[in-house]
């Protein structure tokens, strides 16, 4: 089913970022930049990557890549340059997505910033826990909060 709507510049599209990649509009609002650049350790988030030269040596040949959960602990592991590459590919993806984002604007755009209440022991010296916020805050000194 599809709702055909006239064209009328009051009103307010409401998209996902990757929709609105390659359109302008004249106000963009930014509801909830507190996404954070880097990947997430939960017991779902897996991975699948080639089998370190190390590990070979010990497997043999016939394992050429394993399935690993991406959490910080593979920095201490065989698995540390996969997990680095993976922090990497997430904070750029992240990049270019808020880039997407603030780049639809004409005239005006709104970036809601909320500081973290619930976890206090991770704010910044800003008040903000989101990397993302953060990357705002020291890209945009003129940003009115």
């Amino acid at each position: 089913m599809r709702l055909n709507m006239p064209e009328d510049e009051r009103k307010i599209q409401i998209q996902t970022i990757h929709k609105s990649k390659g359109l302008e509009y004249r106000a963009v609002l930014i509801p909830f930049l507190n996404w954070e650049m880097s990947p997430k350790s939960r017991n779902d988030n897996y991975q699948w990557v080639d089998m370190p030269r190390a590990l070979k040596d010990i497997c043999g040949e016939a394992v050429s890549c394993v399935p690993i959960r991406v959490s910080k602990d593979l920095l201490n592991s065989f698995f540390a340059a996969s997990y680095i590459h993976e922090v990497l590919e997430t904070a750029q993806d992240s990049i270019n997505i808020l880039y997407v984002a603030s780049t639809r604007a004409v005239q005006e755009l709104h970036i809601w910033l909320l500081p973290d209440k619930d976890f206090p022991f991770r704010q910044k010296e800003r008040g903000y826990s989101s990397e993302m916020i953060n990357l705002v805050m020291d890209t945009m000194p003129n940003l009115a909060l």
